[in-house]
C-alpha cells in the first residue's frame, strides 16, 4: 500500500496546524503580559478578558490576511511560469 501525494498533503496539514494551534497558545500569553504591563486593568476584570480576545482577534485575521496574500502572489508567479 502506498501513501499517495494528497495523504502527505493532508498530514503536512495538520501538522501546521498542529504548530500553528502551540504558537498561537504561546503568543496570547505575550498579549496578556503585554495587557497587564501597559494597561491599568485587574487580571481577573471582564475589560481584561474583552481586551486579550480582541487583540487576539485582531493578530489572527493580520495574520491570515498576509498568509492569504502571500498563498495568492506565489500562486500568480507560479502560473507566470
Amino acid at each position: 500500500m502506498s501513501i499517495t501525494d494528497s495523504e502527505v498533503n493532508e498530514d503536512l496539514k495538520g501538522i501546521a496546524a498542529g504548530i500553528s494551534f502551540a504558537a498561537a497558545y504561546a503568543w496570547i500569553d505575550v498579549v496578556r503580559k503585554s495587557i497587564t504591563h501597559f494597561v491599568p486593568l485587574a487580571n481577573d476584570s471582564l475589560q481584561y478578558y474583552l481586551l486579550v480576545a480582541f487583540i487576539a482577534t485582531v493578530l489572527s485575521i493580520l495574520i491570515m490576511a498576509l498568509i492569504r496574500n502571500e498563498s495568492t502572489r506565489r500562486r500568480k508567479k507560479s502560473l507566470r511560469r
